[in-house]
Protein backbone atom coordinates (compact mmCIF):
# COMPACT_ATOMS: atom_id res chain seq x y z
CA UNK A 1 0.00 0.00 0.00
CA UNK A 2 1.45 3.48 -0.89
CA UNK A 3 1.95 5.80 2.01
CA UNK A 4 0.35 9.23 2.28
CA UNK A 5 2.37 11.94 3.79
CA UNK A 6 -0.09 15.12 3.41
CA UNK A 7 0.78 16.31 7.10
CA UNK A 8 4.45 15.08 7.50
CA UNK A 9 7.71 14.82 5.23
CA UNK A 10 9.62 10.69 4.42
CA UNK A 11 12.02 11.96 6.69
CA UNK A 12 9.88 12.55 9.88
CA UNK A 13 8.71 8.86 8.56
CA UNK A 14 12.06 7.74 8.92
CA UNK A 15 12.66 9.48 12.35
CA UNK A 16 10.07 7.84 13.56
CA UNK A 17 11.07 4.31 12.87
CA UNK A 18 14.65 5.15 13.97
CA UNK A 19 13.25 6.21 17.31
CA UNK A 20 12.05 2.68 17.41
CA UNK A 21 15.00 1.14 16.47
CA UNK A 22 16.75 2.62 19.04
CA UNK A 23 15.05 0.89 21.78
CA UNK A 24 15.82 -2.89 21.79
CA UNK A 25 12.17 -4.24 22.91
CA UNK A 26 10.98 -2.39 19.46
CA UNK A 27 13.29 -3.06 17.34
CA UNK A 28 13.24 -6.69 17.76
CA UNK A 29 9.48 -6.12 16.92
CA UNK A 30 9.91 -5.65 13.09
CA UNK A 31 8.13 -2.96 12.83
CA UNK A 32 7.04 -0.96 9.77
CA UNK A 33 5.01 1.42 8.49
CA UNK A 34 1.81 0.53 6.19
CA UNK A 35 0.06 3.98 5.63
CA UNK A 36 -0.24 7.19 7.47
CA UNK A 37 -2.48 10.10 6.21
CA UNK A 38 -2.37 12.84 9.26
CA UNK A 39 -5.53 11.48 10.73
CA UNK A 40 -4.22 7.90 11.46
CA UNK A 41 -0.88 5.78 11.63
CA UNK A 42 -0.69 2.46 10.62
CA UNK A 43 2.39 -0.10 11.99
CA UNK A 44 2.72 -3.37 11.06
CA UNK A 45 5.12 -6.53 12.22
CA UNK A 46 5.33 -9.82 10.77
CA UNK A 47 3.65 -12.64 13.10
CA UNK A 48 6.92 -14.86 12.68
CA UNK A 49 8.54 -12.94 15.11
CA UNK A 50 5.34 -12.34 17.22
CA UNK A 51 4.16 -15.62 17.14
CA UNK A 52 2.60 -17.84 20.58
CA UNK A 53 2.54 -21.44 21.50
CA UNK A 54 -0.64 -21.39 20.02
CA UNK A 55 0.76 -20.37 16.40
CA UNK A 56 -1.19 -16.85 16.80
CA UNK A 57 -0.16 -13.77 17.67
CA UNK A 58 0.97 -13.02 21.24
CA UNK A 59 -1.03 -10.73 23.07
CA UNK A 60 1.96 -8.81 24.62
CA UNK A 61 3.30 -8.36 21.49
CA UNK A 62 -0.42 -6.86 19.88
CA UNK A 63 -0.54 -4.26 23.04
CA UNK A 64 3.03 -3.06 22.48
CA UNK A 65 2.30 -2.60 18.67
CA UNK A 66 -1.09 -0.90 19.20
CA UNK A 67 1.06 1.49 22.15
CA UNK A 68 3.53 2.35 19.60
CA UNK A 69 0.87 3.19 16.97
CA UNK A 70 -0.74 5.96 19.03
CA UNK A 71 2.82 7.33 19.69
CA UNK A 72 3.71 7.43 16.27
CA UNK A 73 0.36 9.16 15.83
CA UNK A 74 1.02 11.76 18.41
CA UNK A 75 4.57 12.15 17.97
CA UNK A 76 3.96 13.02 14.51
CA UNK A 77 0.89 15.00 14.68
CA UNK A 78 2.94 16.83 17.32
CA UNK A 79 5.75 17.35 14.75
CA UNK A 80 3.33 19.65 12.58
CA UNK A 81 2.47 21.96 15.31
CA UNK A 82 6.05 23.63 15.14
CA UNK A 83 6.67 23.08 19.36
CA UNK A 84 9.59 20.68 19.55
CA UNK A 85 8.09 18.48 22.65
CA UNK A 86 8.17 14.54 24.03
CA UNK A 87 4.95 12.51 24.08
CA UNK A 88 4.39 9.66 26.20
CA UNK A 89 1.35 7.36 27.05
CA UNK A 90 -0.74 8.15 30.38
CA UNK A 91 -2.91 5.67 30.37
CA UNK A 92 -4.65 2.54 27.71
CA UNK A 93 -6.97 -0.09 28.35
CA UNK A 94 -7.28 -3.04 25.79
CA UNK A 95 -9.65 -5.99 24.93
CA UNK A 96 -8.43 -9.04 23.46
CA UNK A 97 -11.58 -10.28 21.12
CA UNK A 98 -10.52 -12.77 18.67
CA UNK A 99 -7.20 -14.77 18.25
CA UNK A 100 -4.76 -13.25 15.06
CA UNK A 101 -3.27 -15.83 12.85
CA UNK A 102 -1.67 -12.93 10.29
CA UNK A 103 0.80 -10.87 10.08
CA UNK A 104 0.09 -7.46 13.24
CA UNK A 105 -1.77 -4.31 11.94
CA UNK A 106 -1.99 -1.76 14.52
CA UNK A 107 -4.17 1.22 12.96
CA UNK A 108 -4.23 4.50 15.72
CA UNK A 109 -6.97 7.42 15.22
CA UNK A 110 -8.90 9.82 17.19
CA UNK A 111 -11.50 8.93 19.46
CA UNK A 112 -14.83 10.35 18.71
CA UNK A 113 -15.11 13.59 20.41
CA UNK A 114 -11.48 13.88 20.53
CA UNK A 115 -10.10 16.91 18.86
CA UNK A 116 -6.46 17.58 17.36
CA UNK A 117 -7.54 21.32 16.80
CA UNK A 118 -7.60 21.65 20.85
CA UNK A 119 -4.71 19.24 21.38
CA UNK A 120 -2.81 21.80 18.70
CA UNK A 121 -4.41 24.91 20.28
CA UNK A 122 -3.09 23.91 23.85
CA UNK A 123 0.21 22.38 23.12
CA UNK A 124 1.21 26.09 21.61
CA UNK A 125 -0.64 28.10 24.15
CA UNK A 126 0.29 25.73 27.18
CA UNK A 127 2.97 23.78 26.13
CA UNK A 128 1.13 20.52 27.42
CA UNK A 129 -1.60 18.90 25.58
CA UNK A 130 -3.31 15.11 25.79
CA UNK A 131 -5.45 13.51 23.38
CA UNK A 132 -7.28 10.02 23.61
CA UNK A 133 -6.66 7.53 20.47
CA UNK A 134 -8.77 4.74 19.80
CA UNK A 135 -6.29 1.57 17.81
CA UNK A 136 -7.18 -2.06 16.37
CA UNK A 137 -6.18 -4.97 15.20
CA UNK A 138 -8.08 -6.01 12.67
CA UNK A 139 -8.40 -9.71 11.38
CA UNK A 140 -7.79 -10.14 7.91
CA UNK A 141 -10.99 -12.34 7.43
CA UNK A 142 -13.23 -9.36 9.07
CA UNK A 143 -13.88 -8.43 12.41
CA UNK A 144 -11.56 -6.96 14.96
CA UNK A 145 -9.08 -8.95 16.85
CA UNK A 146 -7.96 -6.14 19.61
CA UNK A 147 -9.12 -3.27 20.60
CA UNK A 148 -7.79 -0.25 22.99
CA UNK A 149 -8.03 3.33 23.87
CA UNK A 150 -5.18 5.33 25.10
CA UNK A 151 -4.17 8.69 26.28
CA UNK A 152 -1.37 10.59 25.43
CA UNK A 153 0.33 13.65 26.62
CA UNK A 154 2.55 15.99 24.67
CA UNK A 155 5.10 18.52 26.63
CA UNK A 156 6.99 21.20 24.87
CA UNK A 157 10.68 21.39 25.50
CA UNK A 158 11.62 24.22 26.97
CA UNK A 159 14.07 27.02 25.43
CA UNK A 160 16.11 28.36 28.17
CA UNK A 161 19.78 26.74 29.42
CA UNK A 162 18.53 25.19 32.43
CA UNK A 163 15.77 23.84 30.51
CA UNK A 164 17.23 22.63 27.59
CA UNK A 165 19.36 20.37 29.59
CA UNK A 166 15.96 18.88 31.94
CA UNK A 167 14.78 18.60 28.08
CA UNK A 168 17.31 16.50 26.98
CA UNK A 169 17.16 14.45 30.61
CA UNK A 170 13.26 14.31 29.83
CA UNK A 171 13.60 13.03 26.71
CA UNK A 172 16.27 10.35 27.60
CA UNK A 173 13.67 9.05 30.51
CA UNK A 174 10.51 9.14 28.30
CA UNK A 175 11.87 6.91 25.61
CA UNK A 176 13.77 5.06 28.93
CA UNK A 177 10.11 5.09 30.02
CA UNK A 178 8.57 3.75 26.78
CA UNK A 179 10.86 1.27 26.70
CA UNK A 180 10.23 0.10 30.29
CA UNK A 181 6.62 -0.27 29.28
CA UNK A 182 6.85 -1.90 26.49
CA UNK A 183 9.10 -4.46 28.32
CA UNK A 184 6.28 -4.96 30.68
CA UNK A 185 3.66 -5.30 28.24
CA UNK A 186 5.83 -8.10 26.77
CA UNK A 187 6.62 -9.73 29.94
CA UNK A 188 4.42 -13.44 30.23
CA UNK A 189 1.73 -12.91 32.14
CA UNK A 190 0.71 -15.60 34.94
CA UNK A 191 -2.35 -15.24 37.40
CA UNK A 192 -0.55 -14.77 40.32
CA UNK A 193 1.99 -12.38 38.73
CA UNK A 194 -0.36 -10.19 36.82
CA UNK A 195 -1.32 -8.80 39.31
CA UNK A 196 1.53 -6.92 40.81
CA UNK A 197 3.27 -6.40 37.00
CA UNK A 198 0.06 -3.99 36.29
CA UNK A 199 0.34 -2.42 39.70
CA UNK A 200 4.60 -1.65 38.63
CA UNK A 201 2.67 -0.27 35.28
CA UNK A 202 0.20 1.95 36.71
CA UNK A 203 2.41 3.28 39.19
CA UNK A 204 5.24 4.03 36.58
CA UNK A 205 2.53 5.70 34.59
CA UNK A 206 1.32 7.62 37.67
CA UNK A 207 5.14 8.49 38.27
CA UNK A 208 6.08 10.32 35.11
CA UNK A 209 2.23 12.43 34.35
CA UNK A 210 3.12 13.54 38.09
CA UNK A 211 6.86 14.04 37.15
CA UNK A 212 5.99 16.35 33.98
CA UNK A 213 3.49 17.87 35.57
CA UNK A 214 0.11 15.94 33.74
CA UNK A 215 -1.59 16.14 37.03
CA UNK A 216 -4.93 15.91 34.90
CA UNK A 217 -3.67 12.80 33.50
CA UNK A 218 -2.35 11.68 36.86
CA UNK A 219 -5.97 12.30 37.96
CA UNK A 220 -7.35 10.21 35.43
CA UNK A 221 -5.47 7.13 37.24
CA UNK A 222 -7.35 8.19 40.71
CA UNK A 223 -10.06 6.01 42.00
CA UNK A 224 -13.36 6.72 40.18
CA UNK A 225 -15.30 6.66 43.06
CA UNK A 226 -13.38 9.23 44.97
CA UNK A 227 -13.32 11.14 41.27
CA UNK A 228 -16.78 11.57 41.73
CA UNK A 229 -17.01 12.48 45.45
CA UNK A 230 -13.86 14.86 45.39
CA UNK A 231 -13.86 16.60 41.53
CA UNK A 232 -11.68 18.91 40.96
CA UNK A 233 -12.14 22.60 40.04
CA UNK A 234 -10.20 23.97 36.71
CA UNK A 235 -9.01 26.50 39.60
CA UNK A 236 -7.51 23.38 41.64
CA UNK A 237 -5.46 23.16 38.31
CA UNK A 238 -4.42 26.11 37.59
CA UNK A 239 -2.80 25.66 40.78
CA UNK A 240 -0.62 22.90 40.23
CA UNK A 241 0.50 24.97 37.26
CA UNK A 242 2.12 27.06 39.40
CA UNK A 243 4.25 24.94 40.52
CA UNK A 244 7.07 22.14 38.88
CA UNK A 245 8.19 18.74 39.78
CA UNK A 246 11.81 18.88 39.99
CA UNK A 247 11.99 15.25 41.55
CA UNK A 248 10.41 12.11 42.59
CA UNK A 249 11.33 9.35 44.02
CA UNK A 250 10.04 6.37 45.76
CA UNK A 251 11.27 5.69 48.95
CA UNK A 252 9.39 2.37 50.54
CA UNK A 253 6.63 0.26 48.73
CA UNK A 254 4.35 -2.27 50.69
CA UNK A 255 1.74 -4.72 50.24
CA UNK A 256 -1.33 -4.72 52.54
CA UNK A 257 -3.42 -6.98 54.15
CA UNK A 258 -6.63 -6.00 52.86
CA UNK A 259 -5.48 -6.26 49.05
CA UNK A 260 -4.36 -2.62 48.59
CA UNK A 261 -0.44 -1.32 48.01
CA UNK A 262 1.14 1.78 49.87
CA UNK A 263 4.70 3.79 48.55
CA UNK A 264 6.01 6.33 50.11
CA UNK A 265 6.98 9.26 47.92
CA UNK A 266 10.07 11.73 48.36
CA UNK A 267 9.00 14.82 45.31
CA UNK A 268 11.01 18.07 45.20
CA UNK A 269 8.25 21.22 44.66
CA UNK A 270 9.76 24.66 42.81
CA UNK A 271 7.38 27.52 42.96
CA UNK A 272 7.80 29.20 39.77
CA UNK A 273 7.25 32.61 40.75
CA UNK A 274 10.20 32.91 42.77
CA UNK A 275 12.04 29.69 42.13
CA UNK A 276 11.69 28.39 45.67
CA UNK A 277 12.65 24.69 45.59
CA UNK A 278 11.10 22.41 49.06
CA UNK A 279 11.32 18.47 49.46
CA UNK A 280 7.98 16.85 50.53
CA UNK A 281 7.18 13.21 51.80
CA UNK A 282 3.79 11.62 51.47
CA UNK A 283 2.49 8.35 51.09
CA UNK A 284 0.46 6.81 48.16
CA UNK A 285 -2.52 4.34 48.40
CA UNK A 286 -3.24 2.21 45.74
CA UNK A 287 -6.57 -0.02 45.49
CA UNK A 288 -6.60 -3.05 43.04
CA UNK A 289 -10.38 -3.27 41.41
CA UNK A 290 -10.96 -7.23 40.79
CA UNK A 291 -14.00 -6.87 38.70
CA UNK A 292 -12.06 -4.30 36.17
CA UNK A 293 -8.38 -5.86 36.62
CA UNK A 294 -7.58 -2.29 37.06
CA UNK A 295 -5.30 -0.37 40.27
CA UNK A 296 -6.50 2.92 41.38
CA UNK A 297 -4.83 5.41 43.31
CA UNK A 298 -6.94 5.84 46.00
CA UNK A 299 -6.77 9.01 47.93
CA UNK A 300 -6.46 11.53 45.36
CA UNK A 301 -3.26 14.09 43.61
CA UNK A 302 -0.74 14.52 46.07
CA UNK A 303 -1.09 17.29 48.53
CA UNK A 304 1.82 19.58 47.58
CA UNK A 305 0.39 22.60 50.20
CA UNK A 306 0.03 20.65 53.17
CA UNK A 307 -1.10 23.21 55.73
CA UNK A 308 -2.32 25.68 53.34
Amino acid sequence: METVLPMTSWSGLEGLLAHFSAMPPAAAMGIGIDHYDGDGLCLTAPLSLHVNDKGCAFGGSLASLMTLAGWGLVTLRAETVGVESDVFVASSQLDYLAPLYADLRAQARLEPGADWTRFSDRLRERGRASIHLQVEVALPEGGIATRGRARYVAIARREDVRCREEGRTMSKLIKTGLVLLLAALLLPACSGGRKMSELEQMQYIYSAAIRWGDFEGAWNLVDPDYREANPMSELEFKRFEQVRISSYRELASRHLDDGSAAREIEVGVINRHNMAERTLRYTEQWRYDAATGQWWISGGLPDLWPGE
